[in-house]
């Protein structure tokens, strides 16, 4: 449901974006003037026209900003913990272990997210090589929603380990392993 809400809100910018581009000026402009005439706005607009195009501008460029923002799911990277590559073997070092020392997953999934099968894929892959605790939660869900909030997240699949949010998206087995293998548990300080 937040991704449809984020593509809604990606198409308004870029409506917004569109209208007020500023190379669209030399007709939008004059049929504003025409639409305010005899108002201090349209004064104003009459006076100020090169401050109208920085302003057109900045808008535009701002809007498409958004909308690409919004409609391609990107996200702040430094807002979680991004583990890729092929030398990738160890989560970072901040996960807290859980309660019983085993690791704790859970997949933050949608029935709208292409990558979610995928996902879960990886994770039940994962789980016949290594012993963990496992739960797939759906976003729109109540639980889910309330994970959503507080891990602010906009799009799905999100892995969580041990309460600690490690990966945003696709990720692939070795990932996975390196996030709860006994060795890097152990490496922690965790019991195996």
């Amino acid at each position: 449901m937040l991704q449809i809400w984020h593509t809604v809100k990606g198409g308004v910018a870029a409506v917004v974006a569109l209208i007020v581009c500023p190379c669209h000026l030399p007709i939008t402009l004059p049929l504003l003037i025409t639409l305010t005439a005899g108002t201090a706005f349209g004064v104003w607009l009459g006076n100020n026209t090169a401050t109208v195009g920085i302003i057109s501008t900045v808008i535009f460029v701002g809007g498409l900003a958004l909308a690409f923002k919004w409609m391609t799911g990107s996200s702040d990277p430094a807002s979680a913990v991004q583990i890729e590559g092929p030398k990738a073997k160890a989560p970072p070092a901040h996960i807290p272990a859980s309660s019983n020392g085993m690791p704790d997953v859970t997949l933050i999934t949608s029935s709208i997210c292409t990558s979610c099968n995928g996902a879960k894929t990886i994770w039940e892959q994962a789980r016949q090589q290594v012993s963990f605790q496992y739960q797939e939660i759906d976003i729109t869900s109540t639980q889910g929603q309330r994970l959503a909030a507080k891990y602010n997240i906009f799009s799905t699949p999100v892995a969580i380990v041990n309460g600690k949010m490690v990966k945003r998206g696709r990720l692939s087995l070795d990932d996975a392993l390196a996030m709860v293998s006994p060795a890097t548990q152990t490496a922690q300080g965790r019991p195996q």
